[in-house]
């Protein structure tokens, strides 16, 4: 299954971001900048095995779940994205690095 490593900027709380921590099996969706492409994700790998926090600064892999069914190629290197929960933007992030 390909991977990415992303360099991820989380939200606070008060600015909209999540309330709580996250940790690995979290699937949102992240959205390439100037696209409405949903793509679905799976966070596999966090820095050190620790939750990743609102307001926090992460590089976190992801597993592009869906893929060869979901076009996933607007994730290359140096793309900007939003990370999504539904309609909700919760933090911010680039790729760094795509395995297949």
């Amino acid at each position: 299954m390909p991977r990415i490593r992303t360099q991820l900027e989380m939200k606070r709380e008060e600015d909209g971001g999540r309330h709580a921590q996250f940790w690995e099996n979290y699937r949102p969706h992240l959205i390439p900048v100037g696209t409405e492409d949903y793509l679905g994700v799976t966070v596999v790998n966090l820095p050190e095995d620790q939750a990743v926090t609102p307001d926090a600064s992460a590089t976190v892999e992801f597993d592009l779940v869906y893929h060869p069914n979901v076009d996933y190629s607007g994730l290359a290197v140096g793309t900007s994205f939003e990370i999504r929960e539904g309609a909700r933007v919760v933090g911010t992030g680039e790729v760094l690095e795509v395995f297949e």
